[in-house]
């Protein structure tokens, strides 16, 4: 238990975003007292996105759901999604189109600010990099079929629990070119043997280190780190990174609201998706 005197040196972000970690780690106790893996995955999912939808900006919603393009040209059902856990979208500028009170909707790829898969328990690198793929079929499809003046979107995986060691599933990710990595993974609850803390959590990001000026170190995305091998074979200066920290959830809420800020989205032409076929769609005939 921590003292008055280093309580007091915390900053009240910190305290506040600790303290959600905490209540996270609570939702996914409570989720497991039901028997069905779908019910424990929805309680967890749904907690989730709480702690966004509160913390998030009011220019943000979140939803599950499904992103659709209205002009594509690849094979039948690749203008259509699968359904993701969470959605981070444009409310004012975007059309989500649901049904009844389902929860779940249909989202213009042109809305589109972020994508996270979230894992109750990862029990496998397969699954682990599935879950980093399923964010992927996101930020591919918005690559594509929308305007290139915006950063494609934010993809991320928030794992509650891992069975499989950290080092493990950072070199699985490593182990992949920067394009085929998710921006940000944050495990909360590592397993167990991994810890130095109990209370520490695991993330993986990159950095980039501005040597010159004033040495800062920042986040980027796996994007624009794909972008910097690109334009320079020899940099060294952004590198995918395995960290244990106590302040996790708050290193992933200051990247998140970092890339949210700097994207600028159009509205989706609703004309083009009103006359879009069945199959760019991605409905089958007999559906």
């Amino acid at each position: 238990m921590k003292d008055e005197n280093s309580t007091a040196n915390v900053s009240k972000l910190n305290s506040y975003l600790d303290l959600h970690a905490h209540k996270l780690r609570i939702d996914l106790q409570a989720a497991r007292l039901f028997i069905g893996s779908t019910d424990t995955g929805n309680i967890a999912e749904n907690a989730f996105r709480r702690f966004l939808q509160s913390n998030l900006p009011t220019r943000y919603s979140v939803s599950v759901g499904e992103v659709i393009a209205s002009n594509g040209e690849s094979p039948r059902r690749t203008e259509q999604t699968q359904q993701k856990d969470v959605l981070i979208y444009d409310p004012y500028g975007c059309a989500a189109f649901g049904w009844d009170d389902n929860d779940i909707n249909l989202l213009p790829v042109e809305s589109i600010y972020g994508v996270i898969e979230v894992k109750t328990r990862v029990s496998s690198v397969d699954s682990f990099l599935k879950a980093v793929d399923q964010t992927l079929e996101v930020k591919r499809l918005c690559i594509t079929n929308r305007d290139q003046k915006p950063l494609p979107p934010f993809a991320g995986v928030f794992i509650f629990d891992s069975d499989v060691n950290g080092d493990t599933l950072f070199q699985a990710l490593k182990n992949r070119p920067p394009e085929d990595r998710a921006d940000f993974v944050l495990i909360l609850n590592p397993k167990s043997t991994d810890l130095s803390r109990q209370e520490n959590s695991f993330y993986f990001a990159h950095w980039h280190y501005h040597s010159r000026g004033s040495g800062a170190i920042d986040f980027v995305s796996a994007s624009e780190t794909a972008k910097g091998q690109l334009d320079d074979q020899t940099a060294q200066d952004k590198f995918l990174t395995f960290c244990e920290a106590e302040k996790a959830l708050l290193w992933f809420y200051l990247f998140l609201i970092d890339q949210l800020s700097n994207m600028h989205l159009t509205s989706p032409n609703l004309w083009q998706y009103a006359n879009a076929t069945r199959e760019n769609l991605g409905w089958r005939d007999n559906e």
